[in-house]
């Protein structure tokens, strides 16, 4: 702590080492390791020139490396397009209308009201779907029946629900 403010430990290093902070400067690393403490590698300057020294020193973001291969005629995926995967993918993922989930939706035990989290039901939905149609918002259904205003969304967009009238 400096003057009861907490502060990191590179602020008051310098300052015991007795170099006082001048007004709007702060502690610079000369020796590009922000974790290091040793009073001989740190000095005062201002914003400017800490990122100044920053990016002369090329530790500004992301550096490019020295063996990269633009994505040019150069690059694997101009070579041998034949090598990039397209198409659905492989495994245990809902792709397309040959999932079995798209094939035989009855066989869902866990959907609609049969869920054991369920917090509606047919009628209720109808009658969110009717209130809406009648100009009353998303936000004020999903309170009057306890869910998120995310549920009432994806009922009125027809993502759930979707097998009731």
């Amino acid at each position: 702590m400096i003057g009861g403010v907490r502060a990191p430990v590179m602020r008051w290093v310098p300052e015991a080492s007795g170099k006082p902070q001048p007004p709007g400067m702060e502690p610079c690393h000369s020796c590009d390791r922000p974790q290091c403490v040793n009073p001989d590698c740190l000095h005062w300057g201002s914003h400017q020139e800490n990122m100044i020294e920053m990016s002369a020193r090329r530790r500004s973001g992301a550096q490019r490396h020295p063996q990269r291969v633009p994505r040019g005629d150069g690059h694997w995926m101009r070579q041998s397009p034949e090598h990039i995967k397209r198409g659905p993918r492989q495994g245990n993922y809902a792709s397309g209308d040959n999932h079995w989930t798209r094939r035989s939706p009855d066989a869902l035990p866990w959907s609609g009201e049969a869920h054991h989290m369920a917090k509606l039901n047919p009628e209720k939905v109808r009658d969110i779907r009717a209130r809406a149609a009648a100009g009353e918002g998303a936000p004020a259904i999903a309170r009057l029946y306890g869910v998120e205003r995310a549920a009432i969304t994806a009922i009125l967009n027809g993502r759930t629900w979707k097998h009731v009238a």
